[in-house]
């Protein structure tokens, strides 16, 4: 389950991103949402980041493309059920 604040509209789970833009822009969102104490990061490497919203408890999987590797964004679990 996931809410406004960490997918807006329910569109952005993703197989790849596209555009290296498209990527661009979902990091920038996710990195404001954590810069704001809207979600936290569980665990950060150079190429991937999970991150939890503080809201439902929505647990995140983003990773970097890299040339044909288009990198995604897919939900993993939700944290707050798996803490219970």
């Amino acid at each position: 389950m996931s809410c406004e604040s960490c997918n807006p509209g329910g569109r952005h789970e993703t197989g790849g991103f596209t555009t290296e833009n498209d990527f661009v822009c979902e990091r920038s969102r996710i990195q404001q949402l954590i810069a704001s104490g809207k979600a936290d990061v569980v665990k950060t490497d150079e190429w991937e980041t999970n991150f939890v919203c503080g809201e439902c408890g929505q647990q995140w999987h983003i990773s970097m493309p890299d040339q044909a590797y288009r990198g995604f964004l897919k939900k993993i679990s939700n944290y707050l059920a798996c803490r219970s």
